[in-house]
């Protein structure tokens, strides 16, 4: 089975509010997860967890920016289940609250990931 790691990074990006986890996006793409996960490592140099972790933050950089989405609804818009969740995982990549990031960068918009 042959899987096209740019189709699938497109397809990330695109529905990650519908991606939840690392076999969703498998299921998604029509792929079998495990042949995905390590196709994924080798092309992409990061775990497919990791990668939709990356996408997720940077996402929720972008909406705290350049919109007036609450929190918890930008946490929903790009794919984590629970607001606490992405919090936490928020907090753990930034050192940031999503409030405080709003406001130190909501003006000069998001820095490079």
């Amino acid at each position: 089975m042959s899987v096209d790691i740019d189709e699938v990074i497109a397809l990330i990006h695109e529905r990650i509010a519908e991606i939840h986890y690392a076999t969703d996006v498998a299921r998604l793409a029509n792929v079998n997860y495990h042949t995905l996960r390590s196709v994924f490592r080798r092309h992409v140099d990061a775990s497919l967890g990791e990668y939709l972790s990356d996408v997720r933050i940077h996402k929720a950089k972008v909406l705290l920016c350049d919109s007036e989405l609450r929190c918890f609804e930008i946490a929903y818009a790009v794919g984590f289940r629970r607001e606490d969740s992405a919090a936490h995982i928020f907090k753990k990549h930034t050192g940031l609250t999503m409030e405080e990031y709003r406001q130190n960068f909501a003006s000069g918009g998001v820095p490079d990931p």
